[in-house]
């Protein structure tokens, strides 16, 4: 299936034009373009595995179970990966914040080195102070 990207209409095989500038024997130039509007703007229309980019027959987002299993565990890494950037761009907002209320440049090591210990911590959902062992 094809869907051209003018008229929108949808059409299972393009159009063949062939354009022979005057000569008897070939090469000729050939086209191909919409059957509904002559254009040559369109697109073909094919289900692919939305994992290894496969040609499908069948319906669904992935062609086969080891693509599926693929696509969950990407996922499930994906989410964890937010997650911990989440927690990092969380202490590069206070880091901010703080050389700005401070008036110092510390860049995101030295901050977690010399600040965070001493700030309060947030694990579980509960709002902790974190104190440092001496030694």
């Amino acid at each position: 299936m094809y869907r051209c990207k003018t008229c929108e209409r949808k059409f299972t095989a393009p159009k063949i034009l062939v354009e022979r500038h005057g000569l008897l024997i070939p090469p000729y130039e050939t086209f191909s373009v919409c059957p509904y509007c002559g254009e040559g703007a369109f697109v073909e229309l094919v289900t692919r595995c939305r994992c290894c980019g496969a040609r499908m027959e069948r319906e669904g987002p992935f062609c086969c179970d080891a693509c599926r299993k693929r696509a969950e565990h990407y996922r499930e890494n994906e989410k964890k990966r937010r997650q911990t950037s989440e927690a990092i761009n969380r202490v590069l907002r206070e880091k901010e914040a703080y050389n700005r209320q401070n008036g110092t440049a510390y860049s995101y090591g030295q901050y977690v080195a010399l600040c965070e210990n001493r700030s309060e911590r947030h694990k579980g959902g509960k709002t902790c102070t974190k104190k440092r062992k001496t030694t």
